[in-house]
């Protein structure tokens, strides 16, 4: 699971917090939306970076289907 905070979807690049499990710590990420590649991830220590993949995922989707929530729940299978 990864909770997204504080989600902002531009033209060119999208960002937003990011807990994953039940953290209290966040990451925090930053995508370029034309190439779908992650500019600046910040990992949360103890926790790898499928995190921020799966957070970018979840940004790309939202930035492809208008979608303006500036908080949502990111679930892994």
């Amino acid at each position: 699971m990864v909770r997204l905070k504080n989600i902002r979807i531009g033209s060119e690049y999208a960002e937003a917090d990011f807990y994953p499990e039940d953290s209290k710590i966040c990451g925090h990420v930053v995508v370029e939306l034309s190439s779908g590649k992650l500019v600046s991830p910040v990992e949360v220590l103890g926790y790898g970076a499928s995190y921020s993949g799966h957070a970018r995922q979840r940004l790309v989707k939202m930035a492809k289907e208008n979608d303006t929530k500036t908080e949502c729940l990111v679930m892994r299978y």
